[in-house]
C-alpha cells in the first residue's frame, strides 16, 4: 500500500519489519522470504539506493533459484526487474 502511494520510507520500514518475521517463521531460504526481499529491493531502488537494491535482487534471485531450479519461469521473471 504504501509502495503504490510512493510512501517508499514507510514502505522501507513495513517490508523490513515483514522480512524480519518471515526469517523468524520461516526462514532466509524460504519462497516468502525472496517476496518480502524483491519487494524491499524494489522500494530501496526507488530511494536510490542502488547498491543494496542490487543486494536484495541477487538474493531473491538465489532462493527462487534454489527453489524452482535455474530454468522455472520465475526465474526467468527475475530478470526483468527493473533496474
Amino acid at each position: 500500500m504504501y509502495k503504490k502511494k510512493g510512501e517508499y520510507s514507510k514502505a522501507l520500514e513495513i517490508y523490513t519489519k515483514a522480512q524480519q518475521i518471515i526469517s523468524d517463521i520461516f526462514g532466509s531460504d524460504h519462497i516468502k522470504y525472496s517476496v518480502v526481499t524483491y519487494n524491499l529491493a524494489d522500494v530501496l531502488r526507488k530511494l536510490d539506493n542502488f547498491r543494496k537494491a542490487e543486494e536484495m535482487y541477487k538474493e531473491s534471485l538465489r532462493i527462487i533459484e534454489r527453489v524452482y531450479g535455474s530454468n522455472h519461469p520465475e526465474v526467468a521473471g527475475m530478470f526483468s526487474f527493473p533496474l
